[in-house]
């Protein structure tokens, strides 16, 4: 049943693919791209996974795709005479570059040196409060992460000032990114462009420091979708370089497997799996256990799709954290699922619709779909109609971290909807405005 879920989703691909124009960047495409590529890393894991998925796994997985595809349609269905009439197709005129002076750049260096400096301090604290010693088998960012997924939280204050200048950082970080891929893309490589680099090298250091690794996924992501996004504003959008595309996207993530599985020695994550094993479960395993879960749904005698004490208790955290701010009486959510057994592995990644399917039923998860599918081709139909460089693109490659784990786990209401990044936006919209709107008009 595997391979004909490759096949299915094979078809469905070239269907959004021609369907979209051949647009590679479109997120209907990139969608069926993750689930093609989560389920391919089942294939070698079929006996050791005991592997037998269901066909209305399969049904269910192909009418998310389609949802999303819908919602898109829709979208390029309102958008198209606008399109046509702003001629997209036309090479930009702004081809400005973007200069921030020296002093500005060395600030946030050494402000973000600074930050870190006080992080890894933070960070050290809560290892030792998870039973951290200089001894320790296991790596101090091991215990630092059990410290943060767990209730030993609740007896360690930390710094919230200090949170937020780690925002800040991150949204720092991903100006810099826009103003570097900007200035390379309509420009050449100048020396001082070190001053760019430096402070994304800085925000790693802080992404290993948290003792996850999305964050690095989604910063190559990032950087990845909006290089190809201004060289699509460049050259008039063209879909002549798909091939380019495909080739630069397959050494892109090749580099980022291997970083990713390296960065796991900093926790112990893969130290008792190999690299193909750690990419197996983090990227093929969540299709299995999502076919888990609709089984074990289906044979309830509870349903466990309506189990949850509160609504949307596996997806709203952000939403439930806003109320519990303001005054309400809401219990602290864990928004870890639960662990299935795999064989001799354990996963508790289930793909984004577990959650929608648990919370919102069948209809619920369908109607998601088809508002993400909008939301996400609005802004991206946006960005190609406007045809210029400009704050949206940055926004919209930072929420793609939704398409790009959309195979894995749902990262909408979990990440987009939450304070965290609501402030993270909100910063990098302040830095936006000062450092280059502002400068630019000058």
């Amino acid at each position: 049943m595997v391979y004909i879920l490759i096949l299915f989703l094979i078809i469905i691909f070239f269907i959004s693919f021609t369907v979209t124009g051949q647009d590679l960047l479109s997120p209907w495409v990139i969608s069926c791209l993750m689930f093609i590529l989560s389920a391919l890393f089942i294939v070698p894991n079929i006996e050791s996974w005991n592997v037998n998925l269901r066909f209305f796994t399969i049904i269910t997985i192909l009418v998310g795709l389609c949802s999303f595809g819908f919602g898109e349609m829709i979208v390029r269905k309102l958008t198209y005479q606008k399109a046509q009439a702003q001629a997209i197709n036309q090479k930009t005129t702004s081809k400005e570059q973007i200069h921030i002076h020296y002093s500005i750049l060395l600030f946030f260096i050494i402000f973000m040196a600074i930050v870190t400096y006080f992080y890894y301090n933070q960070v050290l604290h809560l290892a030792y409060a998870a039973g951290y010693t200089p001894s320790s088998e296991l790596p101090m960012l091991r215990f630092a992460r059990i410290a943060t997924t767990s209730n030993i939280m609740d007896t360690v204050r930390t710094n919230k000032l200090l949170g937020q200048c780690v925002i800040l950082s991150y949204s720092y970080a991903y100006l810099m990114v826009y103003i570097l891929v900007h200035n390379l893309i309509f420009g050449k490589f100048k020396k001082y462009y070190i001053l760019y680099i430096l402070p994304i090298m800085i925000f790693l250091v802080q992404v290993i420091l948290t003792g996850g690794r999305t964050q690095f996924i989604y910063l190559v992501g990032s950087c990845l979708l909006t290089f190809f996004i201004m060289y699509q504003i460049k050259i008039g959008w063209k879909f002549t370089q798909n091939i380019r595309y495909v080739k630069n996207a397959i050494v892109v993530f090749i580099v980022m497997l291997l970083v990713f599985y390296v960065l796991g020695t900093f926790t112990g994550k893969t130290s008792k799996l190999n690299l193909i094993e750690t990419m197996s479960i983090y990227t093929g395993s969540s299709i299995v256990a999502f076919d888990i879960f609709l089984h074990s749904n289906m044979n309830s005698p509870t349903n466990i799709m309506y189990s949850a004490k509160l609504f949307g208790s596996n997806t709203l955290f952000g939403i439930y954290d806003v109320l519990r701010i303001i005054g309400f009486r809401v219990p602290n959510l864990v928004n870890q699922a639960e662990f299935v057994s795999l064989g001799a592995y354990e996963t508790n990644i289930y793909t984004s619709y577990m959650r929608y399917i648990k919370d919102f039923s069948y209809l619920g998860f369908i109607l998601i779909e088809i508002f993400l599918g909008f939301l996400f081709s609005f802004m991206y139909q946006k960005i190609k109609i406007v045809n210029r460089s400009s704050i949206l693109i940055v926004i919209y490659s930072i929420m793609f971290q939704v398409i790009i784990e959309t195979s894995i786990e749902e990262r909408f209401f979990m990440n987009v909807l939450s304070l965290g990044y609501v402030s993270r936006v909100g910063y990098l919209i302040l830095l936006y405005l000062l450092l280059v709107k502002i400068r630019v008009r000058r």
